[in-house]
Order: C-alpha cells, then sequence, then structure tokens
C-alpha cells in the first residue's frame, strides 16, 4: 500500500512540474520520466541525442500484451549498443494500473508521469487512435516512424538499424501477413505431411479438444456431457489467444470441462490449412447454428441442439460464470436437431464437401465478373477539401499543391456514380495516411466527404478509392486512383 501511495505522489508531483526545458521530449511530452520503482529522472539526461520510441500501451489491452514482451527483448537486445530510448505512454486509467503494468511486463524503460488528462492530450496530439502504437522519433524530434510496432515484430534489433537508413519505410500489418504466409510456404510440404498424417495439427491446441464432430457426438453420447465448441482464428486473433492462455488452458477450466463438456476446436487462420479441414469447418457452421466468432464458445445439448453462446473474452472467473449460466438454459424444443450427416466422419462426407467447393468457386468467379462489369462503369471526383468537415469549400485541383501540417487533418469532398444494382462501401486512402470517418454505404449516383490524417511525413501523388463491394465472395478491390499534390508536414 505505501510503494503504490508514494508512486502515485510522486507521478502526480512529476505531473504538475511540466514545463518547457528547451528540450523537445520535454516540450512535447514531458519535462520528467518516472521508473517502475518510483525513481524520477529528468527527460532530457536521459534522452539527448537519442533516437527515442515513444510506447503508447495499457495493461487492460491484449495486443500490447502480446507485444509488450518483444519489444521488452527489442530493448534489452540493442538499447546500449544503438542509442535507442523507449518511453512508456499509459493509456491505463489509474496510476496503480499503470505501476503494476510496468512492474508485471518487467519494463526496463521509463514512462511519462501518470496524469489523465495530459496523456489524453499527447494521443491527440499525435493521433493514437489505437494501442499498441510505437513512434519513432530521431535525436532533434522529428517522426521517423509513425507506428514501428510491425519493425520491432519483424526484424527485431535490426529495427534500430532500419531507422537510420536514408529510404527507410516502416513495416506494415500486410508485410507480416506476407511474412507470416511465405513462412507457411516454405514449410508447406512438411506441413502437408504433418497434417495428412494424423498429425500434430489435427488434435487441436491439445489432445482433449475435438475437431470433427461424429467424435464429439460420440463422446457425447456415451458420457451424456454437453458439447462446447471455440471457433478461433489462431493466427492473427490476440483476443483468441489470450482466451485459450489464460482461460481453457487453466487447471480450472480443464477440471471442470473434464467433468462436464466434451470439447470441439474449429479454428479459421489465415496460414496454412488442410483444404479439407477448412471446407469441413464451413459446411458444419450453418447446420449447428453457430457462426465462424473469433472468439466465440457455442454449448450444444448431447443431441445437438444450441443451448446458448458466449461471445469474445473474459477473465477465468468471469468466463467459468458465463459457462455456468449458459448451462442452466434449457434450449427451445422447437430448435431442430441437427442431420444425421453431421454424425458422420469427415471421410463420409467427400459429396458434400466437394459440393461446397464448387459452389465457393462459382461464387467467386461471378462475384470477380461482377466486380469488373461495376467497376468499368463507375466514376469518382474530388470536388472539395478543407480543414473541418462542416466547411469542405475549397475548389480541389489536381495540380494545385495543398500543404498539410501534421497536426490538422483534411476533408475531401467525393462525388461518385455507381450503375445500376451496385452496392457498396467505400473509402478513400492515401499512401502515407489513414481514413478517420467510417466507409461510406454507395448506392446510385451522390456525395461523401472523407478524412485523411498523416501518418508520417510525405509527399502524396495520388488519392485511392477502395472500395468494398456487396457481393458473395467478393474481396475488397482498388477501384480508382485520383491525381493530387499533398505535402504533410510542418
Amino acid at each position: 500500500m505505501k510503494t503504490r501511495i508514494v508512486f502515485s505522489i510522486i507521478t502526480f508531483f512529476c505531473a504538475v512540474q511540466l514545463s518547457a526545458a528547451g528540450h523537445w521530449f520535454s516540450e512535447s511530452f514531458s519535462e520528467n520520466l518516472v521508473y517502475k520503482n518510483g525513481r524520477v529522472i529528468n527527460a532530457e539526461k536521459v534522452l539527448t541525442g537519442k533516437t527515442v520510441a515513444v510506447y503508447f500501451s495499457a495493461s487492460w489491452c491484449g495486443p500490447c500484451r502480446l507485444f509488450t514482451p518483444k519489444l521488452v527483448d527489442f530493448y534489452n537486445s540493442c538499447a546500449g549498443k544503438k542509442n535507442i530510448e523507449v518511453v512508456f505512454a499509459s493509456s491505463d486509467r489509474t496510476p496503480d494500473a499503470m505501476r503494476q503494468y510496468m512492474q508485471k511486463a518487467n519494463m526496463p524503460w521509463s514512462a511519462i508521469p501518470f496524469d489523465a488528462q495530459k496523456l489524453a492530450q499527447i494521443r491527440r496530439k499525435f493521433r493514437v487512435n489505437g494501442i499498441p502504437r510505437l513512434i519513432v522519433f530521431d535525436p532533434n524530434g522529428k517522426i521517423i516512424s509513425d507506428n514501428a510496432r510491425w519493425d520491432v515484430t519483424l526484424l527485431g534489433a535490426d529495427a534500430a538499424d532500419a531507422w537510420k537508413k536514408a529510404d527507410y519505410k516502416p513495416l506494415t500489418y500486410q508485410d507480416y501477413r506476407e511474412k507470416i504466409s511465405s513462412g507457411n510456404n516454405r514449410n508447406s510440404n512438411a506441413s502437408a505431411n504433418r497434417n495428412s498424417n494424423g498429425s500434430q495439427w489435427k488434435k487441436g491446441p491439445s489432445p482433449q479438444w475435438h475437431i470433427s464432430m461424429d467424435t464429439a457426438f460420440a463422446a457425447a453420447k456415451r458420457t451424456n456431457k454437453k458439447i462446447f465448441i471455440l471457433t478461433t482464428g489462431s493466427d492473427w486473433c490476440s483476443w483468441c489467444n489470450r482466451l485459450y492462455k489464460e482461460v481453457l488452458d487453466s487447471r480450472t477450466f480443464k477440471t471442470f470441462a473434464s467433468r462436464n463438456l466434451i470439447l470441439v476446436y474449429l479454428d479459421y487462420p489465415h496460414g496454412k490449412q488442410p483444404e479439407e479441414q477448412k471446407l469441413y469447418n464451413e459446411l458444419i457452421v450453418k447446420p449447428l447454428r453457430i457462426y465462424k466468432g473469433a472468439p466465440a464458445a457455442f454449448i450444444l445439448t448431447p443431441d445437438g441442439r444450441l443451448i446458448g453462446s458466449i461471445s469474445g473474452y473474459s477473465p477465468l472467473k468471469k468466463y467459468m460464470k458465463r459457462i455456468s449460466n449458459v448451462l442452466r438454459s434449457v434450449p427451445n424444443r422447437k430448435t431442430p436437431r441437427p442431420p444425421k450427416w453431421l454424425k458422420y466422419p469427415p471421410a463420409k462426407l467427400a459429396p458434400l464437401l466437394n459440393n461446397l467447393k464448387k459452389t465457393k468457386s462459382a461464387n467467386a468467379r461471378k462475384a470477380h465478373i461482377e466486380t469488373e462489369k461495376i467497376k468499368s462503369k463507375m466514376k469518382f471526383q474530388v470536388v472539395a477539401w478543407g480543414w473541418s468537415e462542416t466547411e469542405v469549400n475549397n475548389h480541389f485541383s489536381p495540380g494545385h499543391v495543398i500543404k498539410v501540417p501534421l497536426e490538422k487533418r483534411i476533408y475531401f469532398k467525393v462525388r461518385y456514380q455507381l450503375p445500376p444494382g451496385g452496392n457498396c462501401r467505400i473509402w478513400l486512402r492515401a499512401d502515407s495516411a489513414y481514413l478517420g470517418s467510417p466507409f461510406h454505404s454507395g448506392k446510385g449516383k451522390g456525395v461523401f466527404t472523407a478524412v485523411l490524417a498523416a501518418r508520417r511525413p510525405a509527399t502524396e501523388k495520388q488519392l485511392k478509392i477502395r472500395i468494398a463491394l456487396s457481393l458473395p465472395e467478393s474481396k475488397d478491390t482498388l477501384a480508382a486512383a485520383l491525381p493530387c499534390n499533398i505535402i504533410w508536414g510542418n
């Protein structure tokens, strides 16, 4: 208790001492910094002459807790050698939560003293709309990268060298996805062999989990237990991984499940998965009246009627309570039992799986044809721009240079025309900027206003209209490139 009180007093005292001290960090963030043990130090003394990575994170954020250990490894491997310092900017709700997070994650770096209002102003200033976020500054306070999270994830300690290169370009989530994909492709033969020979993947997260309904139904009938189905995305959903690690893999849940539940694991990863398993998982969703949540759990009677569902993540105690509440429910008597073929082994369902594969392929071809047809007839034109959503009155000319300070947002008014029957969701994109407003649902013709905000200093040579058509199996497509001349930076 004493430590908590001392830490709170120190962080509050540091916060009220904020004033300009000449150093860029003191002017933009804080004059003082605080460590996890409560020690306070002057920011200028720690950061002068160093590359500074400001880490926006919080203890309640699942993706943050997954990324923080990687950042700790990065810091320990290169901070002293490559003149780099990390500073934590907390999005926690209390000083205690911030202190406990720093101690539990064993953060070796300092933090901006806790002041909820001041930290909120910093997040607004640097447009931190989501966490974790790692903004990297050079020794003079110029932004090198607006989000270096994927640099650290993919490059590790080499990220520090990449930030010093003149041609540096931040890595993105798409780069991360491609890296995973290429890694899976390199091991595809071995993976295919493992997956086809009764193999490690088919066991799911542990031997306790079934991956097909025939064995689950047989076990439920034999033991008269309820069926617990988990739908997850093992290689892309951080909440799924957290739910399994903190709840479903706990001794409490395992003991409870061994007495009351038959466990089924339906995975929908982006990476490598046997085609047969992928089709099987899609085939059984509809007749079981479940959906592909990430994460989501569904509890069925031994004969396959849905009792209830649990969506998302909850801590162990709360999650177990949610399971108990569902188990006390009674399924609607009018709910039909699932078809008998669900109790057949996947090998016996080959005709159904082949039909599903053909249907998906036909839908994809049809969607592609329709998409191209609509794209060839749609028209987009930027007609005006402005500094606020209500005043987008400046005439837009592709040849006119628009200088946008980094602390400002720029709004564009876009006129569109779609062919009859062409419904879509529309975004405005740019190479080094992000969209701050939601998508526009387009139909027929009309006008929508979109906002762009800079991620890093750059020059835009074109704006991009990105659409998602409302067609089966359709993918997001880049429909138009509109010439422009925007310069981001002060």
